[in-house]
């Protein structure tokens, strides 16, 4: 808000982004970007007063950060002194639709003339905005209601500023980010060359501008490579009349960026099988907690699998196989992910189980009538059957078995599993 008496222009300046934020999205994604690009519009305006009368400015502007468009309906109420008892003037917007994604859209001018021919001088004024939003597409309502309030003094003075000098500064935050501006229509920077990629300040200013008037900057924002990171593009413009008189408006476009990395497990079998042999596995970050469970099936006849964990933050994973009956086990494998880099692999290679069969022969050459069952075999201790391969990890295993009263304990023996090929 401004109040100014005399024969006094009013200068006001204004700044718009499109887009109001910018977002490189998933780094790791086919078809990602290092560069977008995005525009800066300042404005500045001149207001010619009447001598003699107080003129009142207020402008009233909107954000819309959703993504659908809102209707704003502003009611503007302008009061002498610095509480709300004396109303002097009140302008309503009406319905303005305001953008999705956008900030700092213009909603409402309120310019007010209050006849006068008393010296008001360093009298106070002050503005209350009230705002309502609907749904354009719903024609639903917004709940509730927003409250914007400013106070000027007024200012004294015959025919000042003229002419007006305007101003601009850019700068950029964020790890891994700069930007370029290209040459504008208007006015010369300071200090930079013309689409050059820096962090900035880089400044730039126009002179003597007796009427309305803006320029675009177009800006290029760069991502220096795949990482997640966020910053702010921020803008400032100031407005300095020939006699004093400044106004000022800033814009912030804030950057971000995100990063989806995946692991591949590899499996390998050394010789192909004649049934689908199938895998099991649990995948921990760095913290150790399971961010997935992927299997992998061989299929008969092949001697190789893969599956991808997708959708995972950079960083260490493990990869664990589940023991596979007939299988030997495999140690977790490791692998870290860092960006740039977007993937990573491990690979387990496994080789089946050596088959260890324990064969019992019953010969009743002398009237006997015993069978296989009635002599209990054991390899190590552990019962087995006649006849029946079992699995076991490559070493030295005791062969035996149990003793049949009144004949004599057999002699247990010792046998060797070694790996097999298949």
């Amino acid at each position: 808000m401004t109040a100014s008496q005399g024969r006094d222009q009013v200068w006001d300046v204004r700044k718009q982004p499109t887009p109001a934020t910018l977002n490189f999205g998933d780094v790791c994604a086919p078809g990602a970007v290092s560069d977008l690009g995005v525009q800066i519009r300042v404005a500045w305006e001149i207001k010619t007063v009447v001598p003699g009368n107080v003129t009142l400015l207020t402008n009233v502007y909107a954000t819309n950060p959703a993504a659908r468009t809102i209707t704003v309906n502003v009611t503007d109420r302008m009061y002498q002194g610095s509480d709300q008892s004396t109303l002097i003037d009140t302008r309503s917007s009406g319905p303005v639709n305001v953008p999705a994604n956008t900030a700092n859209v213009l909603v409402l001018t309120h310019s007010y003339s209050l006849a006068t021919t008393s010296d008001l001088a360093n009298t106070v004024f002050n503005d209350v905005a009230t705002a309502t939003y609907t749904d354009l597409v719903t024609g639903v309502a917004v709940p509730g209601t927003t409250e914007a309030r400013a106070q000027a003094t007024v200012t004294t003075g015959t025919t000042t500023n003229a002419t007006a000098d305007v101003a601009d500064s850019e700068s950029i935050t964020g790890t891994g980010l700069t930007f370029a501006v290209a040459t504008p229509s208007i006015g010369a920077f300071s200090g930079y060359t013309a689409g050059t990629f820096v962090t900035g300040p880089v400044n730039w200013a126009v002179t003597g501008q007796t009427a309305a008037g803006s320029v675009t900057f177009d800006k290029t924002v760069r991502l220096d490579t795949k990482r997640v990171t966020s910053g702010v593009l921020s803008d400032a413009a100031t407005l300095t009349g020939s006699d004093g008189a400044s106004a000022t408006a800033s814009a912030a476009v804030n950057i971000s960026s995100s990063a989806s990395v995946s692991l591949t497990i590899n499996k390998t079998i050394p010789s192909a099988q004649s049934t689908d042999q199938t895998f099991s596995f649990t995948v921990k970050n760095g913290a150790g907690a399971s961010v997935g469970t992927p299997s992998i099936t061989i299929p008969a006849g092949q001697t190789r699998g893969n599956v991808v964990v997708g959708n995972l933050e950079p960083g260490t994973y493990s990869a664990e196989e589940t023991p596979a009956a007939g299988w030997a086990a495999v140690a977790a494998q490791q692998a870290g992910i860092n960006l740039p880099d977007c993937a990573g692999a491990v690979t387990f290679n496994n080789n089946r189980l050596p088959k260890l069969t324990v064969i019992k022969v019953v010969q009743n050459d002398f009237g006997g009538t015993k069978t296989v069952s009635d002599f209990p075999l054991n390899v190590s201790g552990a019962a087995v059957e006649s006849g029946v391969p079992g699995t076991y990890a490559p070493g030295q295993y005791k062969v035996g078995e149990g003793t049949l009263p009144p004949a004599t304990p057999w002699t247990a023996s010792r046998v060797t599993v070694t790996q097999p090929g298949t």
